[in-house]
């Protein structure tokens, strides 16, 4: 079995300045560009997820599918899938399984609000609510959705990458969110 990897980036732990909004680089808000539109697996993301709460965009060469987690668990902090998470989760994998060359970085998001007691004494912090996100969606594409699971890096970034402001309940709920960044085939495909 593969090994998921926790990852939290130097820039996440130290480059944060104290969870400023970044929603200006909102990764997977950008428009769909001209090498965008020869990359088939952007295409059939972007059409299995249009009309619904999951964003599809492109950055560089990277695909980006943004995922709220209203949309997938029952409650931020419970880590219970919602039974409507298998059909979101199932179109994704049908893409990923159309693209077997490609790896999948999984990432974890969460607001800044301070977390429940149940919350503190079961996660302790922010970055492992985030890491959670990750770890059981990566899960669950690999043994539900037989996705291989070297093909997947898990990471969090906590609280440290806000798309929107921490100050109001809707902007919370923005920022807790699982992006999966599908990754160009490498050189040697």
């Amino acid at each position: 079995l593969g090994t998921v990897v926790f990852v939290v980036t130097l820039w996440a732990l130290l480059g944060a300045k104290g969870g400023k909004d970044r929603s200006e680089k909102t990764p997977y808000a950008e428009p769909a560009t001209e090498q965008a539109s020869e990359d088939n697996l952007y295409l059939d993301l972007e059409q299995f997820f249009q009309g619904t709460e999951v964003d599809v965009g492109r950055v560089g060469d990277r695909t980006c599918v943004n995922f709220p987690v209203s949309l997938l668990f029952t409650d931020p902090y419970s880590i219970r899938f919602r039974e409507e998470a298998a059909s979101v989760l199932d179109l994704l994998a049908t893409v990923l399984r159309l693209h077997p060359e490609r790896e999948i970085t999984i990432i974890g998001h969460v607001d800044n609000a301070l977390l429940p007691p149940e919350a503190r004494q079961r996660y302790g912090n922010h970055l492992n609510v985030g890491f959670r996100y990750a770890e059981v969606v990566h899960t669950r594409l690999s043994t539900e959705f037989n996705l291989q699971e070297s093909r997947f890096t898990v990471a969090t970034r906590g609280e440290f990458e806000p798309i929107a402001s921490n100050d109001t309940a809707s902007g919370q709920k923005q920022n807790r969110r699982v992006v999966v960044w599908v990754l160009p085939p490498t050189a040697a495909d």
